[in-house]
């Protein structure tokens, strides 16, 4: 798991090194104040459908259906703030 901050701009990536992920929900903390203006999921250079919103102070991102992924693949979120 990576998480990068680059101006209003936060990129968030999970790899698979062995075994299967499923995922359904993400959630991930935020800068102080920060508020989220657009979510994108991508998972093989693809778009994934979801929905997101605040939760207890984090940011709540639910996927549209869940996603498995393999060894080698990758999970990336890109959030503009």
């Amino acid at each position: 798991f990576t998480q990068k901050h680059e101006g209003k701009q936060q990129r968030d990536r999970i790899e698979v090194r062995w075994g299967e992920l499923r995922v359904r929900k993400l959630v991930f903390a935020l800068p102080d104040g920060a508020k989220p203006t657009n979510v994108k999921v991508v998972v093989g250079g693809k778009p994934v459908a979801c929905r997101h919103g605040i939760e207890n102070g984090r940011l709540a991102i639910g996927l549209s259906s869940e996603v498995a992924l393999s060894a080698g693949q990758a999970l990336e979120v890109e959030i503009g703030l």
